[in-house]
């Protein structure tokens, strides 16, 4: 899986960006990745909010898979 981690200002605050939707090629499957403990706060209503590092499952089907396969990796994004 891959491991996503959401990007944020010095401040703390979160950075964000207005996509296309033509730039959009499909959906993802993401998890929370949780440390120690897992936040007791936290729900499948409102995990995206509070996680700040998600797992990416690149198994979900045949097709995310290989659109990840085949992607030059330069160390930017931690595989694991």
């Amino acid at each position: 899986m891959y491991r996503l981690k959401r990007a944020c200002r010095p401040n703390g605050s979160r950075l964000g960006d207005i996509v296309l939707l033509q730039q959009i090629r499909t959906d993802v499957e993401v998890a929370p990745r949780f440390h120690e403990r897992a936040d007791v706060r936290m729900s499948p209503f409102n995990a995206l909010e509070l996680a700040s590092e998600f797992h990416l499952n690149h198994y979900c089907d045949k097709e995310v898979f290989y659109m990840f396969h085949d992607i030059p990796w330069d160390g930017g994004a931690q595989r694991r």
